[in-house]
């Protein structure tokens, strides 16, 4: 009987071979639409990971929506499979398998255009405050930096944004891939925004985290060769992607 219970119980696992899509999460829309009505990917990472839905013979669900903080729980229980573009930690780690498939995105500082005094970010200003995504996994280059006394939580990037238009922060620290989506998704934060790069740290690669609760998390072969293969691909060198 009890050998019964454990056959029924693997039997009835999840498995690839009975996968038709695999599911992440968002805290902003997949993408746009251009001035011809052309879907167009809203950042590299959703884009690669589209792809390598593709070259796996997969569709991605991009329907769950919610704030970044909430994902990573998701991702956590298992409740969805995937998110691209993470940053490696040993945390992160012990519930995720962390593939490297690209390099990190450029961190920066947004601030309003008309702010005179701009960031430099090895001389912030003392009545300077910046938002951070709280849920933000930060490198330690800057955790270990002046500016990190700067930083604020806040609940999510457009949020932040939305704040430093109202005069209630001075900055925002996201990716720039993030932080230009989001500006470019609403039209009242649009050519309001610069931003001031950040120095990258000593680990540039962002990582799928594939939750190890997920029937992905059987296929790691599988999605490394796919990453390769896709590498290789000339119309896809815009992503860099490179494991």
């Amino acid at each position: 009987m009890k050998y019964s219970i454990i056959i029924l119980m693997i039997l009835s696992l999840p498995t690839l071979a009975n996968m038709k899509s695999i599911s992440t999460c968002l805290d902003y829309s997949p993408f746009i639409i251009d001035k011809i009505g052309k879907k167009k990917w809203n950042g590299p990472n959703i884009e690669t990971l589209h792809h390598l839905t593709i070259q796996m013979s997969l569709e991605l669900d991009t329907t769950i929506k919610a704030p970044f903080a909430r994902c990573i729980e998701l991702l956590k229980k298992g409740e969805i499979d995937v998110i691209a573009g993470l940053i490696y930690t040993k945390e992160r780690n012990s519930y995720l398998h962390m593939l490297p498939y690209s390099h990190r995105d450029q961190l920066a500082i947004f601030y309003l255009k008309n702010n005179k005094k701009g960031f430099d970010p090895k001389n912030i200003l003392p009545q300077q405050v910046i938002g951070m995504h709280r849920a933000f996994a930060l490198p330690d280059n800057i955790k270990q930096s002046s500016l990190y006394r700067y930083l604020v939580p806040i609940r999510t990037v457009d949020n932040g944004l939305e704040m430093v238009l109202k005069g209630r922060l001075d900055g925002v620290l996201a990716t720039i891939s993030t932080g230009q989506a989001i500006i470019q998704e609403w039209p009242k934060m649009n050519n309001k925004f610069a931003y001031t790069s950040l120095e990258m740290g000593t680990d540039k690669k962002i990582y799928l985290g594939i939750s190890r609760k997920s029937a992905l998390s059987k296929q790691l072969t599988e999605i490394k060769k796919a990453i390769k293969l896709l590498s290789n691909k000339k119309n896809l060198a815009h992503l860099h992607i490179n494991y």
